[in-house]
């Protein structure tokens, strides 16, 4: 008797059979309601009441497409004048640094003019000593030269 509960009868597998074929057959509605929804929207879109619908959707997707070629130009564009400023910087703090040791040294060539002035000057002193007859050691003492 155990084995009687688990064999289907007739009458259950034609209930299946039915119940199968009736999904099957609303499957097959579906996708024809689908197909045919599809189609109505395809034919909708391309009335001609809704064909400038269309033709503004492609003009749209061209312009699209359009701007993003020239906002890629504009950005291609904005990095090489970037690039350039940069550069443009690079010279700039090259020419600072370039005044600035030129500064420098033509500031140690004037404290060097001076110091050399000065010794020019005590020795046409001393030169001048010299003419008046003061003797060498009054002169060393009185102007005393430094050896640099």
């Amino acid at each position: 008797m155990g084995n009687t509960a688990s064999i289907p009868t007739k009458k259950a597998l034609k209930v299946a059979a039915k119940q199968r074929q009736r999904k099957s057959a609303m499957s097959m509605l579906l996708v024809l309601h689908l197909n045919s929804t599809l189609w109505q929207i395809i034919n909708w879109l391309t009335t001609e009441r809704n064909y400038s619908l269309l033709s503004d959707l492609t003009e749209l997707s061209q312009l699209k497409r359009e701007q993003m070629v020239v906002n890629k130009q504009y950005q291609i564009m904005q990095f090489g004048i970037e690039e350039r400023k940069l550069k443009l910087l690079e010279q700039k703090s090259t020419v600072k640094m370039e005044n600035l040791r030129a500064e420098a040294a033509h500031k140690c060539l004037n404290v060097e003019k001076d110091r050399l002035q000065v010794k020019v000057d005590l020795l046409q002193q001393r030169a001048q000593l010299l003419k008046e007859w003061v003797s060498q050691d009054d002169n060393d003492s009185a102007l005393p030269l430094v050896n640099d």
